[in-house]
């Protein structure tokens, strides 16, 4: 299943507003990404400030039925806050 760039601005919008990033009524611009197999990835921008936001899929993007667990995102997270990149 595809994700369509609404529901990918809605995931980013509910993300940084989780992450206190930005306020609930926050307008954002958002880019997709293209390229990737194994995550949706965004250019998210809210007027001078940008963060590139990325959902793992459960089922990459191929031909064949492969699939992958989405808590990958918390070890890439996890790294992020670590080395103090947030």
């Amino acid at each position: 299943m595809l994700t369509t760039e609404s529901d990918l601005k809605a995931r980013c919008h509910a993300l940084l507003v989780e992450l206190n990033l930005i306020a609930a009524k926050t307008e954002i611009a958002i880019e997709a990404l293209t390229g990737g197999v194994a995550s949706d990835i965004a250019l998210v921008s809210v007027d001078q400030r940008q963060w590139c936001v990325k959902f793992a899929l459960p089922k990459l993007k191929v031909a064949a039925d492969w699939f992958a667990p989405v808590e990958r995102n918390a070890a890439e997270y996890a790294c992020l806050t670590i080395g103090n990149y947030e």
